[in-house]
C-alpha cells in the first residue's frame, strides 16, 4: 500500500526533495495523485518533522489541512513542550510549517517564536551543515522563497550528500541545465526585442534593465511550460519601468495629464497632443500591447485588448494621482497611499496580463473579480510595494521620488525614526502574508495556476528589493549570474539514459548545455516510471538511503503502479 509502513512520510519526503531540486514539474500528476491520498488519511503521522513536512507541502499545494494536527505536541496552557528542543531537526521543520500560517491561527503563531527562539539558540552545537540551513531559514523560510533561484545551491548541497541518490542527482543537473538553456535562449530573444524597440537609446532618462525585467518572471513562472507567457510579461514590465520613469522623475504634470487621457483613449490620434518622447514611449507601448492581444486571440481566441488597455489606463490614472501628491506637497496616510501604489507597483498589471497569457478563461466573473480587487492580489499587490518601498526608497529620494510607505508612515507619526518605520513596514509585511496564505487556501474564480503566480509575485518583490533594505542579501546581478554556468554533468550512461526520457531531440558529447537542437515536452510514460523508481528505491547506483532531511528511500513491497499510478 502506498500509504502502509510508513510510505505517506516516504512519499512526503520524496516529493520535498524533488521540489528542492527542481524536479517537481516533471512529476506534476504523481505528486498530485500522492498529496491527495495524504491528504484524506491523517494517521501514522506521529513525530514532529512528519507533521510538520505534512502540514508545510500540504498547505503550499491550497490544501486547507487544520493547523490541529500540532495540538499532540502542546501542553495544556498551549505552550509546546519543552522537550520537543532535542529534536533540532523537526524544529525546524515546524519553524518552516508556521509560515504557512493564516490571521488567526495563534498555534502557528506560538509555534514561530517558540521555534525561531530556540534554533538561534542552538546553533553554535551543531554540525556545519545543519546550523548552515537553519541559519538560512531564520534569514528567510522556505515559503517566501523563490525555488527556483535556490535549484543550483540545493543541487551543490544534495551532491555533497554522502548516501545521494546517483541517478536522482544527475536528473536534477540535467533538468537544471535544460531549463536553464531554454532561460538563455528567452533572455536572447527579449535583449533583441528590447534593442529593436530603441526605447532608451531615445529616452536617456529611463531605466534600461530588460534582464532585470525578465528576473522577475522568471520567478513568477518557472516551469518550462510558461516560456511564452515569461516573453510576453517581461515585454510588460519593461514597458511599465519606463513609463513610471516618466511619471516619477521626467515629465511635467501637464505633459503626465495629457498621457494619461491618451492612454485612455488608446487611439493613434491621441499621440498628436503629446511631446516627442512621450509619442515614442505612446506608441511603443500601443503596438506592443495590441500584438500581444492578437496572440493571444489566436492562441486562445479571445479579445482582451480592452481588458488590457483598461488596464493601462488605470495605472497610468494611479501614476497621475502619485505626481499631483508630489509636487503639490499633499501627504496621504499609509492607508490612502497603499490604495494607489498597490496599482503603481504594476501588481494588477502583472497578474492581470498573467491571467490572459496563461490560458486562464477571462470570464466575466474573473473579470470582474480583479476589477474588484481581490483579496489574493491585493494582498500581493501591498507586499510588493511595502518591500518595494524598503529597498529603493534611499535611491528614489536621491533621484528626487519621494512617495514612499516610510515617508508617509513618518510624517504621519510624529518623531518616527527611519528605522522605526522600517520595522513596522516589515511588521505590516508578515501580516499581509498570513492574509496572503489565507485567501490562496480559499475557493475564487481563479486557476491554482493563477493564485501561485500571486505568491510567486510577492515573493520575487523581497527577492529584488531586500538587498536595498539588507546588503546582507544577495544583489539581483547576483541571480541573474547564476542563468549562465551550468552544472557538469559526470554520469554519461545515466545522462544518455534520462536525457531520452526526458525527451530532448539531440545529446552534443561536447557540450550538454549549450548545442541541444529543441526542447520537447517530457516523455510523461518514462518519467512515471522514474518516479516509481525513485519511491521504491532499487539500488541501481550507489546507495540510495539518505538522512532524514531528505529521505530517499527505502523499497516497499507494493508497486505505485498498483494504486492507479
Amino acid at each position: 500500500m502506498l500509504m502502509a509502513e510508513n510510505g505517506g512520510e516516504r512519499i512526503l519526503n520524496l516529493m520535498d526533495l524533488l521540489q528542492h531540486l527542481g524536479l517537481a514539474h516533471n512529476f506534476e500528476r504523481e505528486i498530485e495523485h500522492a498529496l491527495d491520498l495524504i491528504y484524506q488519511r491523517n494517521d501514522g503521522y506521529d513525530d514532529l518533522s512528519s507533521v510538520s513536512l505534512r502540514f508545510r507541502l500540504l498547505r503550499q499545494e491550497g490544501y486547507n489541512v487544520s493547523s490541529d494536527n500540532f495540538k499532540k505536541f502542546t501542553l495544556k496552557e498551549g505552550k509546546f513542550n519543552p522537550c520537543l528542543i532535542e529534536d533540532v531537526r523537526g524544529m525546524l521543520c515546524l519553524y518552516e510549517a508556521s509560515h504557512l500560517g493564516t490571521p488567526r491561527e495563534d498555534i502557528l503563531n506560538e509555534a514561530l517564536d517558540f521555534t525561531s527562539k530556540h534554533l538561534k539558540g542552538v546553533m553554535e552545537d551543531l554540525e556545519p551543515n545543519l546550523a548552515r540551513e537553519i541559519r538560512s531559514a531564520l534569514e528567510l523560510p522556505l515559503h517566501r522563497r523563490v525555488n527556483r533561484l535556490m535549484v543550483k545551491d540545493n543541487i551543490m548541497a544534495y551532491e555533497r550528500c554522502k548516501d545521494n541518490n546517483k541517478v536522482l542527482l544527475e536528473l536534477a543537473k540535467l533538468d537544471f541545465n535544460m531549463v536553464q538553456l531554454l532561460y538563455q535562449r528567452e533572455i536572447n530573444d527579449i535583449l533583441r526585442w528590447w534593442r529593436e524597440l530603441g526605447l532608451t537609446k531615445q529616452l536617456t532618462f529611463a531605466r534600461d534593465r530588460p534582464l532585470e525585467c525578465y528576473f522577475w518572471t522568471v520567478g513568477i513562472f518557472s516551469e518550462p511550460s510558461f516560456s511564452k507567457c515569461r516573453m510576453e510579461l517581461t515585454k510588460t514590465i519593461a514597458l511599465l519601468s519606463v513609463i513610471d520613469d516618466i511619471y516619477d522623475i521626467y515629465g511635467s504634470l501637464e505633459e503626465l495629464e495629457i498621457f494619461t487621457n491618451a492612454v485612455q483613449r488608446w487611439d493613434l490620434s491621441a499621440m498628436e497632443e503629446l511631446p516627442e518622447y512621450m509619442k515614442i514611449c505612446y506608441l511603443a507601448l500601443y503596438n506592443t500591447i495590441n500584438q500581444m492581444a492578437i496572440e493571444i486571440l489566436n492562441d486562445y481566441g479571445r479579445n482582451v485588448v480592452m481588458h488590457l488597455k483598461k488596464r493601462w489606463s488605470d495605472l497610468c490614472h494611479a501614476y497621475l494621482v502619485e505626481a499631483q501628491w508630489v509636487r503639490r506637497g499633499y501627504v496621504p496616510t499609509l492607508d490612502e497611499y497603499l490604495r494607489t501604489s498597490a496599482i503603481t507597483g504594476g501588481t494588477y498589471m502583472a497578474l492581470f496580463h498573467s491571467l490572459c497569457l496563461m490560458g486562464d478563461k477571462v470570464t466575466r466573473e474573473s473579470n470582474e473579480t480583479i476589477d474588484q480587487n481581490p483579496n489574493i492580489v491585493w494582498c500581493s499587490a501591498v507586499i510588493l510595494r511595502l518591500w518595494d518601498d524598503l529597498g529603493t526608497s534611499k535611491d528614489e529620494k536621491e533621484r528626487g521620488d519621494v512617495s514612499s510607505s516610510i515617508e508617509y508612515y513618518m510624517r504621519n507619526n510624529g518623531k518616527c525614526t527611519d528605522d522605526q518605520a522600517r520595522e513596522n513596514i516589515r511588521s505590516c509585511i508578515s501580516d499581509t502574508w498570513k492574509e496572503l496564505n489565507c485567501h490562496y487556501f480559499q475557493s475564487s474564480p481563479f486557476s491554482k495556476s493563477f493564485s501561485k503566480a500571486a505568491l510567486n509575485l510577492s515573493r520575487m518583490a523581497q527577492v529584488i528589493y531586500q538587498h536595498g533594505d539588507n546588503p546582507s542579501f544577495p544583489a539581483i546581478d547576483d541571480h541573474i549570474k547564476s542563468f549562465m554556468d551550468p552544472i557538469p554533468l559526470l554520469n554519461q550512461q545515466v545522462i544518455l539514459r534520462l536525457w531520452d526520457d526526458l525527451g530532448t531531440s539531440k545529446v552534443d558529447s561536447h557540450s550538454c548545455e549549450s548545442k541541444k537542437l529543441g526542447f520537447k515536452a517530457p516523455n510523461k510514460s518514462n518519467l512515471r516510471s522514474t518516479f516509481q523508481t525513485l519511491v521504491y528505491c532499487p539500488k541501481l547506483s550507489g546507495d540510495y538511503e539518505t538522512s532524514s532531511n531528505s529521505t530517499l528511500l527505502s523499497p516497499s513491497s507494493e508497486p505505485l503502479s498498483q494504486k492507479g499510478y
